[in-house]
């Protein structure tokens, strides 16, 4: 019934109410002594028990009370089944509401649109973390079961962020910025940790992922793979905080989306989409002096006779600062190219032009407040450890 209405309704509360839904039902799912726990030192909590939880007072009777290897190896096997019912169920959702041409009114569509880029951003860890147990498992079937509606899923958001509709681009700031949040998702999933992780503040948090969680072996779902769509999402991130907003993509390299989605990969159409906005900055990129230079902060680029798909607000933009920085400071293959690209922003910053018949997407207050904080991110990756 969720997800039916998560696909279906005309109302855009109720299918956020839905998406909420499977969000509070996988919180639940997590909970120790739920009815999809799989304890084995209590054996009175789970779906076999009373729902009671363990405790020191408890722990020698549970401890004597173990479960058989058999009836726990079972539960093991029904939990992960169940947890994956719960995220394919919540990723469909999301890609329902990423879905375009489902309501009339514009408004309706971008609020829709970005409850679903929110639910993508909180259900792509827990589903990548799952398809690694069913890869550790074997199981490739399951795997791929939820892989394909991942995909599916990132390719949605992307529409909204590279392909957009101009009402999407006059309203959709929100919109906007819940994807570039997302973008910055996947860039950390589809990369590796620091190799001091443990030493690091956030290095090994129960919710993160990284290419070391995902075990080799599976024929499509491989890391290589992975770190391509993170290489193409990364280029496409310098390219917003550098420009302000995201280059005119060539009409003819968006022709790549239809020989990518005949490849039959899921990640073919995730790569068709990043690589023509990654190509239109990193074109831009290649005219630029070289970063090891002696000029390699002697740049000034005449954005003004660009061609843009949409620039960026203060908020969405702040976004994409936070994001190249914070993906510089966590990651370490993005570190060079994302001090690189906020050194070179902080030595070409934006700037406001008080002069009749000049457009100016930004106002001063958000360009003065852009410009530190471009400052702030730079100081922060001189203090950072990698």
């Amino acid at each position: 019934v969720l997800l039916e209405m998560a696909q279906s309704d005309t109302i855009p509360a109720k299918r956020g109410a839905s998406l909420e839904c499977f969000r509070n039902l996988y919180k639940e799912f997590l909970k120790p002594g739920s009815w999809l726990d799989v304890n084995h030192l209590n054996a009175n909590a789970g779906p076999y028990g009373n729902g009671t939880s363990s405790s020191k007072h408890h722990h020698h009777h549970s401890s004597s009370q173990r479960q058989p290897p058999a009836q726990l190896k079972r539960r093991q096997a029904k939990r992960l089944q169940r947890e994956g019912e719960i995220l394919r169920y919540w990723v469909q959702a999301s890609i329902a509401c990423t879905t375009p041409g489902v309501f009339t009114s514009d408004a309706a569509e971008v609020s829709v649109a970005s409850r679903g880029v929110i639910a993508a951003s909180a259900s792509i860890r827990p589903s990548l973390k799952h398809i690694a147990q069913r890869i550790r498992d074997a199981d490739d079937r399951g795997a791929n079961k939820i892989f394909g509606p991942v995909m599916k899923m990132v390719e949605g958001v992307l529409k909204k962020l590279f392909l957009s509709t101009p009402a999407e681009v006059d309203q959709g700031d929100a919109l906007r910025s819940s994807c570039i949040k997302f973008l910055e998702i996947v860039c950390l999933c589809c990369s590796g940790k620091p190799q001091d992780a443990s030493s690091r503040r956030k290095g090994n948090t129960p919710d993160d992922f990284s290419l070391e969680d995902l075990p080799a072996g599976h024929p499509i779902i491989t890391r290589e793979s992975l770190e391509s769509i993170a290489d193409y999402a990364f280029s496409a991130l310098r390219g917003l905080t550098m420009m302000g907003g995201q280059v005119k993509i060539d009409s003819n390299l968006l022709s790549d989306m239809l020989l990518g989605e005949s490849t039959g990969l899921p990640t073919a159409p995730v790569v068709s989409i990043l690589k023509p906005a990654a190509l239109g900055y990193l074109e831009l990129e290649s005219n630029l002096p070289s970063s090891d230079g002696e000029k390699a902060l002697d740049i000034s680029i005449d954005r003004s006779s660009l061609e843009y798909d949409f620039v960026l607000s203060q908020k969405s933009y702040a976004l994409a600062v936070n994001a190249v920085a914070a993906l510089a400071s966590n990651r370490p293959v993005f570190f060079k190219d994302g001090a690189v690209c906020l050194a070179r922003r902080c030595a070409d910053p934006p700037v406001y032009v008080e002069e009749e018949g000049v457009f100016n997407s930004l106002s001063k207050p958000a360009v003065l407040a852009i410009r530190a904080q471009i400052r702030a991110s730079c100081l922060t990756l001189l203090r950072n450890a990698l």
